[in-house]
């Protein structure tokens, strides 16, 4: 049966699946042709990118501190300009040559735009590097015929091709040549870190990054080509997608990388950022890399066409059909409530929302119609059930693109009032588990509370913490040592995002949040220790000797150390503990104290904050780095009493400074139960354009209010509800940039 055949029969039985209301699952179970991507991949010529591959091997050397860079990039640059793209330009930096003189030189990518007509903010980039190195001296011949002319060949192929077709995509393809790739271990820099960082100050939105490094070595004639298996949460999708991409349209074979090799080279930077990536590199790595015999004689050009075609492949796909991206849950008691980025690309339709209880089978579809929307709110669900989702893209076919990233989900019902998670053995003066939980049993004898020994089985998953309105965790691990926490950081940081109060207790928290080894490091945002826990640097010094820790907010207690259980050679302390600066948000509640003078290596430390608090309506979060099992059991006492019972207690914290970085904010109506009206209030922070939505049960829309542009203040809309049928509705607050569901039932 012919694929294009097959590709109509499968949209028919969509629709018909649809339509009828039956259950089918995900795509892509089979892989399709487009006659638009064949059209462009019969264009791509061999010879072309061989033509290419020399000329760039012509000019001696592409080695980053020659001194023919610029000409090598002015070279690349006017190529893109022979194709067509009169807006190709030279993007430049500066960087430090790591070798003596060690001087400052001038960098420069080059970069060239095939603008969106739909979806023009969107972004797709194609990058190689176009500088080359070999021993035994760059600078007087160093060819890079694989490595990775290659990669910069093929990327200006697929370029040159698109423009002969007069191709118009929906959203932006960028292609980015990058420079001062191969000596990025010296300098610590390159251009695909000067390019992440122009793209996150201008907010630029990249949907897809895919790097071309080293795609033309292949003696043997094997058809295996090398893609990344990334289980991230924003680039797991890539390797479905680019495995299609694949099978689908070359002779080509895909082996999965893991491990370290996948966060390494030009991705590495665009991943740190946050950006979906994926990349492509020969199976049988060229040993005459960094040699001055990597030449073209050793390329395969056959293999580099069909890597190519592969690559374009994939980016034609998103084209007519982009994967869903952001996809994200939010639980509350009773449901499970989806949403994802929007796309403007006009190819797209809507969506399809599917389900399953296990993570790599038995999806079903949930929603009776396309979803429009890029939210989906999940009412079938259990308590103590964990649940898989997924969402596809529907093309104006009604053909499925690639599955997003799967997320894994339960309710989080917070219906009980405390967990206590013990995580660690031992300890500083190794104490026994029979000391550390008698300890425990007494500083939490009056409070109603559930206690797990992770350090002995660990039994945690998302399904149980999520009973609990508060969570306290503590360790008395340092760096190197095993932790619980370390195993559930995700299921941690997804009980914060639904409202969820913690306590986390332990010498060294950068060490189990972000598994940082350092005595002194700084976090930025994109990384929980910043954006949850609100801390943007830690400093150990390794002798700071700690005897207590004095409160500077109001209401916490002095904690400080029991003499029976400091170190030996320094009665009433202990050490080996980190120090704070709040991230914004963060506020301090306590100091290091110390029987030390400041002048000392032992009492350096004293003054510095050890306790953040973060008390805002999203979540909250409280970090110590004083174990409690060493302080005066009194103290700890007062200090988890007071944490949860005051800090942790339903509107403490909640103030205009609390909310600063949402826009806006959607209070519970009333009268609820509803009669006849109803009043829905919310607060405006930021000057935003808003719609109101009423929804019954089943997600469908039954009510539509048009806001409009609001500045700072609070604002009501009052709703005749005696029209509607009784039962349980949502009223969903949206703007452009951020939205908000509440519930309401509604009695007659």
């Amino acid at each position: 049966m012919k694929k294009s055949l097959l590709t109509s029969i499968i949209i028919l039985l969509y629709i018909i699946a649809v339509k009828g209301q039956i259950t089918v699952l995900p795509g892509p179970e089979v892989n399709t042709i487009d006659p638009r991507i064949t059209a462009v991949l019969q264009e791509i010529n061999k010879d072309s990118i061989a033509a290419s591959i020399r000329q760039l091997v012509n000019f001696g050397t592409r080695y980053e501190f020659a001194p023919n860079r610029k000409e090598v990039s002015e070279w690349i640059r006017q190529k893109f300009h022979s194709f067509g793209y009169t807006d190709a330009c030279l993007d430049s930096f500066q960087l430090v040559n790591p070798d003596p003189p060690k001087d400052t030189t001038w960098q420069y990518n080059v970069i060239a735009t095939l603008s969106g007509n739909s979806a023009p903010e969107e972004v797709y980039i194609l990058c190689a590097h176009h500088d080359s190195y070999a021993h035994p001296d760059p600078e007087l011949f160093s060819p890079g015929a694989d490595d990775d002319a290659s990669g910069i060949a093929s990327l200006m192929e697929f370029a040159r091709v698109l423009k002969k077709q007069n191709f118009l995509p929906a959203a932006t393809i960028r292609f980015l040549t990058i420079a001062g790739e191969e000596l990025m271990g010296a300098t610590q820099y390159s251009g695909a870190n000067n390019y992440v960082e122009k793209a996150l100050s201008d907010q630029e939105d990249i949907r897809l990054v895919i790097d071309l490094d080293v795609i033309a070595y292949n003696p043997t004639g094997n058809p295996l080509v090398q893609i990344p298996f990334s289980e991230g949460e924003t680039s797991a999708w890539t390797f479905d997608l680019v495995s299609s991409a694949i099978s689908s349209y070359t002779d080509l074979e895909t082996h999965a990388i893991t491990g370290p090799e996948v966060y390494s080279g030009n991705t590495k930077a665009f991943m740190n950022a946050g950006y979906p990536f994926s990349f492509f590199m020969e199976y049988d790595l060229n040993p005459y890399m960094h040699t001055i015999y990597d030449v073209i004689d050793s390329c395969n050009m056959d293999y580099c066409t069909e890597v190519i075609k592969a690559t374009s492949a994939a980016l034609l796909i998103e084209q007519f059909n982009p994967v869903p991206q952001g996809l994200t849950d939010k639980s509350v008691a009773d449901d499970i409530r989806l949403s994802w980025r929007p796309t403007a690309n006009a190819n797209h339709l809507g969506n399809n929302v599917y389900r399953s209880s296990q993570p790599d089978s038995g999806y079903v579809l949930l929603n009776q119609t396309v979803l429009s929307d890029t939210m989906y709110i999940d009412t079938a669900v259990t308590v103590g059930q964990f649940y898989f989702y997924r969402v596809v893209g529907v093309d104006q076919n009604y053909a499925e693109s690639t599955p997003s990233n799967t997320i894994k989900s339960s309710l989080f019902p917070k219906d009980k009032n405390l967990l206590v998670i013990k995580d660690s053995k031992g300890g500083m003066n190794s104490p026994t588990d029979e000391q550390v939980i008698g300890f425990y049993d007494f500083i939490f004898h009056d409070l109603v509370h559930d206690f797990i020994n992770a350090s002995d089985t660990d039994t945690i998953n998302q399904s149980i913490i999520g009973r609990y309105r508060n969570l306290i965790w503590l360790s008395n691990t340092s760096s190197n040592q095993p932790s619980a926490y370390i195993n559930h950081r995700d299921e941690v940081i997804k009980y914060l995002n639904n409202g969820g109060n913690l306590f986390l207790v332990n010498f060294q928290p950068s060490y189990i949040i972000e598994g940082n080894i350092k005595n002194k490091k700084s976090f930025s945002k994109g990384t929980d220790f910043y954006d949850y826990f609100k801390i943007s640097n830690v400093y150990r010094g390794v002798y700071g000797m700690l005897s207590g820790a004095c409160p500077v907010s109001t209401g916490y207690d002095s904690l400080y150390v029991d003499s029976t259980k400091g170190l030996f050679n320094f009665p009433g302390h202990i050490k080996n503990l980190e120090t704070f600066t709040e991230a914004p948000g963060g506020k301090v509640i306590y100091l290091f104290d110390s029987k030390y003078d400041t002048s000392t290596v032992y009492g350096e430390m004293k003054g510095k904050p050890v306790g953040v608090e973060y008390l805002g309506d999203d979540y909250k979060v409280i970090t110590l780095s004083v174990p409690l099992y060493y302080i005066d059991s009194l103290q700890a006492r007062n200090l988890v009493e007071f944490i949860v019972n005051e800090k942790f207690k339903p509107g403490v914290g909640i103030d205009e400074r609390s909310i600063t970085s949402q826009e806006i904010m959607l209070y519970q109506n009333y009268p609820n139960p509803v009669i006849e009206e109803t009043v829905i209030r919310y607060f405006v922070n930021e000057p935003a354009t808003l719609t109101l939505e009423i929804r019954n049960l089943y997600g469908q829309r039954v009510a539509f209010y048009s806001e409009g542009r609001r500045d700072k203040g609070i604002y009501e809309r009052r709703i005749n509800m005696t029209g509607f049928p009784g039962g349980l509705y949502y009223y969903l607050l949206k703007s452009e940039s951020e939205f908000h569901t509440g519930k309401m039932i509604l009695l007659h």
